[in-house]
């Protein structure tokens, strides 16, 4: 009786397992992490592969991690997880913003045929952003692709604040402002460096 129940638990474990999807494993993918804009290579970056479920609660999986070499070159194994629709590269490193699922994924989507995928990076850098003639009561909303700053009330006329931007790379900002119930909005577009101390001025 005892060898029988070990028989059948042994047989469920076994066909539990076979009823498992398994991992799909193929060549490593190889390419290169580079500076967006300049086309610099970025040693010791490190980069992700990772697993994406669908849905707006979806399931997340790291697969694998490699760093870069000097050259800013990577080889990564490319595994798959058949559970999850979704695979693509993340890289990060010092100074650069790492790459963010709901902006860069789909540029970085990766099959069990890729075997080849190169990963830009935008380096970190800061504009100043100075309203002229902003005042109490004003509703100001500047918005980029990396920021996104917010003033609602306690605004002193004619003030600068540090908005994050992306260097080497054209940046957006769009503003609205709120006056006594009268809306107004614009855009601006400006190329920086890390290294730029240009202003961008907003009048309205």
């Amino acid at each position: 009786m005892k060898n029988k129940i070990l028989f059948s638990l042994c047989l469920t474990l076994l066909l539990v397992n076979s009823c498992k999807k398994e991992e799909v494993k193929s060549d490593s993918i190889s390419g290169h992490v580079y500076e967006e804009g300049s086309g610099n290579p970025i040693p010791n970056a490190t980069v992700f592969l990772i697993a994406e479920g669908s849905g707006s609660w979806a399931p997340m999986k790291q697969m694998a991690s490699t760093k870069t070499d000097q050259n800013g070159a990577f080889a990564i194994e490319n595994r798959q997880d058949p559970d999850l629709s979704f695979h693509y590269l993340v890289a990060q490193a010092s100074d650069y913003y790492i790459l963010e699922s709901h902006l860069d994924k789909e540029k970085y989507e990766v099959t069990d045929k890729t075997t080849q995928k190169n990963v830009y990076l935008f380096r970190k850098a800061t504009i100043k952003v100075r309203l002229l003639n902003g005042g109490a009561g004003n509703n100001i909303t500047l918005q980029g692709r990396r920021d996104n700053i917010h003033w609602t009330r306690n605004l002193i006329k004619d003030t600068t604040l540090d908005f994050n931007v992306e260097a080497y790379a054209p940046t957006k900002i769009h503003y609205t402002a709120v006056t006594a119930s009268i809306a107004k909005s614009g855009d601006t577009t400006l190329i920086t460096t890390p290294i730029n101390s240009d202003t961008a001025v907003f009048r309205y």
